[in-house]
């Protein structure tokens, strides 16, 4: 709020750990943060303990494919592969966007395209980067595109 930040801007990443602690309150203050407009994303999909069940006591806006599937499926195990496509293909029938995590060259790209998640993120695109230099790199886009 103090920001000016739009709260559907926003897209907090929640680990299923929150969850083994005390889930009932998990589910109250991420319900509650659904109710002010703020994005959840469930990070980390299909290492915890019951996945699933976190899905239908939350509603997420996007379910991250933890890069541990993104590395075996470049590897061709054939587990890896299967997982990545079941958990777009239900994030798809529950109107959940997917995001592929941890691609690191064109050929897991290429992969992860073809398996249709929506978002993909990793070392491929960048690396992280501290708020000033984040800042340099959105102005040099705008600069180059005419726009600053």
């Amino acid at each position: 709020h103090d920001t000016g930040l739009p709260a559907w801007r926003l897209e907090l990443e929640v680990t299923e750990s929150i969850f083994v602690r005390d889930g009932g309150l998990a589910v109250q203050v991420l319900d509650r943060l659904r109710k002010l407009g703020i994005k959840l994303s469930l990070d980390d999909f299909g290492t915890g303990y019951s996945s699933l069940g976190y899905l239908s006591n939350i509603r997420f806006d996007t379910i991250k494919v933890d890069r541990s599937f993104v590395t075996g499926a470049a590897k061709g195990k054939a587990e890896c592969v299967a997982i990545i496509r079941a958990v777009v293909a239900m994030a798809d029938a529950l109107d959940i966007a997917t995001t592929a995590e941890g691609v690191e060259n064109e050929t897991e790209l290429a992969m992860i395209q073809q398996f249709g998640c929506d978002k993909i993120q990793g070392y491929y695109f960048g690396r992280p980067m501290v708020f000033l230099d984040a800042c340099e790199l959105f102005q040099k886009a705008a600069v180059s595109r005419g726009v600053a």
